[in-house]
């Protein structure tokens, strides 16, 4: 993960988009108990194509509702901060 990641062009092209809308599935399988703990996932609240050895720039996010009523999903790619 010390390399830097490479930038998308858009459109996404569909193995982009498959691979990021796993990302996502990942994160809720992740937050579901029964699922996790079949499967041994670790709950998570994000995660970065680097991190599954893909040098993209792509990260998903799945925060689930505290209790506020406020709940975050986002895919996002190219994100700056």
């Amino acid at each position: 993960m010390r390399q830097k990641a490479a930038e998308l062009e858009l459109p996404l092209t569909k193995e982009e988009k498959e691979t990021l809308i796993a990302m996502r599935e990942f994160l809720v399988n992740s937050q579901d108990e029964e699922i996790a703990k079949r499967y041994g996932l670790r709950s998570g609240v994000g995660l970065a194509a680097p991190q599954i050895n893909i040098s993209k720039r792509m990260i998903a996010v799945l925060i689930p509702d505290d209790g506020s009523g406020k709940s975050y999903d986002y895919m996002l790619v190219n994100p700056k901060l």
